[in-house]
């Protein structure tokens, strides 16, 4: 986290809430389509209710759009560069914890 300018600017909290998530929901997938289970109700509540409703895309685009509008293009630039590339890498991540 030293290399990483994070101060008070940078929505740190909604940046962890979506990789946390991501990693989340990989596992439910990777989990579910193990056990042939991808497409249950059960699952689907899981990863569009539970997970798509504890990330937070909304707040996401509203915090970017607030940084941009107070010019500052460093820190959105960062802040969508590694919510989207982390929360992809969750993503994986929680795919790869569930298949090991």
């Amino acid at each position: 986290i030293g290399l990483i300018p994070i101060n008070q600017h940078y929505p740190v909290t909604t940046n962890f809430i979506n990789i946390f998530g991501s990693i989340l929901i990989g596992y439910i997938f990777a989990k579910s389509t193990a056990k042939g289970l991808n497409h249950s109700t059960l699952v689907l509540f899981l990863q569009v209710g539970i997970c798509g409703g504890f990330t937070t895309f909304s707040s996401f685009s509203l915090e970017t759009a607030n940084l941009l509008k107070n010019n500052q293009l460093g820190i959105a630039f960062l802040y969508i560069l590694l919510s989207v590339s982390l929360s992809l890498g969750g993503v994986f991540l929680g795919m790869k914890i569930a298949t090991n």
